[in-house]
């Protein structure tokens, strides 16, 4: 019936939780629950898949020529967030951009979702997407790497785009 009612219908407890969320440092009240998920079950394949990634990324980090890492959704995103939190804890600091325009950001633990609020207010910089494509990744001095879920393209530009038994295999931008 009205904006009052609707939050009272959500209820403080649950108000507090959404607000807190937003809070750089939101994730500890939810890290207790997270890891003892994630404790109790063997790593998947993607989460393997992450950390493989993660090492080649820092193999190529490591050779000087790059200067920031694009990070892609998915599990994309995992391997470079880690790949660059490794690098910052060996005291290298490689900054993390997205292509919609957050530039330098420390990604946050227990939420991987590349923009939850947590990400969005932690970089350097919030712009968009051209001066992050274009200025960012492709300017003439920059060396940046990108980490990107893509699948195969074609000469042509046509993406394959498979059914799987469980898993519907889509490009890049979803195709």
């Amino acid at each position: 019936d009205s904006h009052e009612a609707y939050l009272a219908k959500l209820g403080s407890d649950r108000i507090h939780a959404l607000r807190g969320r937003r809070a750089r440092d939101g994730w500890q009240f939810e890290w207790p629950e997270l890891a003892g998920q994630a404790a109790a079950r063997a790593s998947s394949d993607n989460e393997r898949h992450a950390v493989l990634a993660a090492r080649v990324l820092r193999q190529r980090l490591r050779s000087g020529e790059l200067s920031c890492i694009l990070a892609g959704l998915g599990i994309s995103s995992l391997a470079a967030w880690m790949a660059a939190l490794m690098e910052r804890h060996d005291g290298r600091n490689v900054p993390l951009m997205v292509e919609a325009g957050m530039f330098g950001y420390v990604p946050s633990p227990a939420d991987p979702f590349l923009f939850n609020y947590r990400n969005m207010s932690g970089g350097l910089m919030e712009t968009d997407a051209l001066t992050t494509l274009g200025v960012f990744t492709g300017g003439p001095r920059n060396r940046a790497v990108g980490v990107l879920g893509a699948a195969q393209v074609d000469r042509a530009g046509n993406l394959n785009t498979s059914k799987l038994p469980d898993l519907l295999l889509t490009g890049s931008g979803g195709a």
